[in-house]
């Protein structure tokens, strides 16, 4: 389990893996101004899919380029979805890292950069891989 003060703080150890028994602790992000994002990855069969994914429930803007060096000029701004902190939990995450682990990697890269960026603005942003 992870603890909800955790994913508050502004941290370049952003990339956290849980086990299928933890849960969002959704109130109490929320509570603390912290958007959640779940995305269930399980299915994912592609990079596009994974993108398309990524951009509909972080609300992308209209002007995304659908590619990696989008997902990241997106993830390091947000400035269409304000918030304290972000949270991208990402369930079924065990097929992804075992089928799809192209993608797993390059987003996690992609990941800890913008958890940098967002940490020198004292923001905390997180990735939870759940599975």
């Amino acid at each position: 389990m992870i603890q909800a003060r955790r994913l508050t703080l502004p941290s370049c150890q952003c990339i956290h893996f849980v086990d299928v028994t933890s849960e969002p602790p959704l109130e109490e992000l929320g509570a603390a101004g912290v958007h959640v994002a779940t995305i269930d990855v399980a299915a994912v069969r592609g990079k596009q899919a994974f993108v398309e994914m990524l951009a509909r429930e972080l609300r992308f803007p209209s002007y995304f380029g659908g590619n990696w060096d989008a997902v990241e000029e997106c993830i390091r701004d947000m400035s269409w979805l304000p918030a304290k902190g972000y949270v991208i939990w990402l369930t079924g995450s065990t097929s992804l890292w075992r089928e799809q682990t192209g993608i797993a990697g390059t987003f996690l890269e992609i990941a800890l950069g913008a958890a940098e960026a967002w940490a020198e603005r004292q923001i905390s942003f997180h990735v939870v891989f759940h599975g």
